[in-house]
Order: structure tokens, then C-alpha cells, then sequence
């Protein structure tokens, strides 16, 4: 018996570490088990933009130092390699007349995600209450539709799951606006919240 084990053993023994025992002379590599997958760099992973962020910033107007504060909320909805964004954001903005109020800049967009940044474009109104010292997103209250403005956003989402997004804006239609360029940042607003 144990004349009988003794080669079958060696065999054995011999096909563990000779490829050339056995059937077949190729290598094979076994995998390491319980070992960790290779890290993807977080640039090169793929990012998913959707949700509801809680956004905060400045606008200045180019070619001065004119700025103001501007925070809201923008929701993205990712759908593959495109995405559409709408946004409600705040700020004070001089009226018509002259003097400043509170004004919500409302509006849509679109565009292409590549990795982990977005770049698109989007159409927003600037629209004030008509009852001074009201904000103009109470319901029932009278609103006056100021200039629409196009622009062009690229944002780029940060390893701590925050957004930063830069947006150049200028008037359309004949609008009475100076070009104007955004940062913003922000957070999911299920993640935390956003600071001025």
C-alpha cells in the first residue's frame, strides 16, 4: 500500500510545483483570496451626481469687485453620461428702480457628465417680489420677472462627496445684466449642510 501512495503522493507533490506534471503544461495562476481589490483612483471611478444639493457661494460681476451672496438648493438627475439640473437660489440683486431686494434666480439645464465633473448649460430668470420687504417665494405674492440669463456651469464632485461648481452668466433677449461669474459649493442635503 504505501509502495502504491508514495508516487501518488510525490505526483502530487510534483503537479503543486512542476507545471509540466499532470495534464497539460500550462501555468495557471491562483488568485490570492482575501485580498484587497485593487484601489481605482477616485478620478477615474464612476461618479453619480443625482440628488438634492444644498448650495452656497458668490457672484461677481466681471471686471469689478461687485459681489454677493448667493445659496440655494440645485437637484441633478443623472441618467448615464448626460444630466439636467434645477435650481432655486437667493440673493439680493438691485431692482429696476435702484435699489436692492431679495430675488430668487430659478431656472433649468442640461449637459454631458464626464468622470467625475459635469459640463452644461442653463437658461434662469431672476424674478423679485413686488411687495417690498417680501420674499418673492411666498406663495401668493405678486412677482416681477427680472433679466433671463444663459449660462454655462462646469462642476467637478469632490472625494468628500461635496460638489464645486463654476458658472459664467450673461443676459439674453436684450436683458440689462452684467456678465457675471459663480462659485459655488455644496453638499447632498441628506449628507450634511452646506457652509457660507
Amino acid at each position: 500500500m504505501t509502495i502504491h501512495l508514495l508516487p501518488a503522493s510525490a505526483c502530487i507533490v510534483a503537479l503543486l510545483t512542476i507545471p509540466s506534471c499532470g495534464r497539460g503544461s500550462e501555468q495557471r495562476v491562483v488568485p490570492q483570496v482575501g485580498g484587497a481589490p485593487p484601489a481605482t483612483p477616485f478620478s477615474e471611478a464612476a461618479a453619480d451626481f443625482s440628488g438634492a444639493y444644498r448650495v452656497s457661494g458668490k457672484t461677481t460681476e466681471k471686471g469689478t469687485t461687485n459681489s454677493r451672496p448667493l445659496e440655494g438648493t440645485i437637484v441633478l438627475v443623472q441618467e448615464g453620461n448626460s444630466y439636467t439640473a434645477t435650481f432655486d437660489l437667493q440673493t439680493e440683486l438691485p431692482t429696476p428702480e435702484g435699489p436692492s431686494a431679495r430675488a430668487q434666480v430659478v431656472g433649468k439645464g442640461d449637459g454631458a457628465v464626464k468622470g467625475t465633473a459635469l459640463e452644461g448649460s442653463a437658461t434662469t430668470q431672476i424674478v423679485w417680489a413686488t411687495v417690498p420687504g417680501v420674499d418673492s417665494q411666498f406663495a401668493f405674492v405678486p412677482k416681477r420677472f427680472g433679466p433671463r440669463l444663459e449660462s454655462k456651469s462646469k462642476a467637478r464632485l469632490q472625494p468628500d462627496g461635496s460638489i464645486l461648481i463654476e458658472i459664467d452668466s450673461e443676459g439674453i433677449g436684450g436683458s440689462s445684466y452684467t456678465p457675471t461669474h459663480t462659485s459655488l459649493r455644496g453638499v447632498r442635503m441628506n449628507e450634511g449642510k452646506a457652509t457660507n
